[in-house]
């Protein structure tokens, strides 16, 4: 089983067509989104926290890679460490 964020889902809510607003650029020739250089405001990023089951392979395409970071596997103390340095929303399955 393959989870995809996909424009339409986690992506599409986040960056609606400005990714500037979120601080970034579309870089043609990486064909990825950057953080825009020299920026006042750091871009914002998204977290993927938590496990997923081992018959699920997380797939995040390549032109966001920049954006996502993934944490999992954390100790009980780092996890809330982590969590207590972010703002923290829940996405359910419906938007992956």
């Amino acid at each position: 089983m393959s989870t995809y964020i996909t424009r339409r889902g986690i992506w599409a809510q986040l960056i609606p067509g400005n990714p500037s607003a979120w601080g970034y650029m579309f870089d043609a020739s990486s064909a990825r989104y950057i953080p825009i250089p020299d920026s006042q405001t750091p871009p914002v990023t998204l977290h993927l926290v938590g496990s997923k089951p081992d018959n699920v392979d997380l797939q995040i395409p390549p032109e966001i890679m920049d954006v996502v970071t993934l944490h999992s596997g954390l100790e009980y103390d780092d996890f809330y460490a982590l969590i207590a340095t972010m703002c923290v929303t829940q996405i359910s399955r419906e938007c992956v």
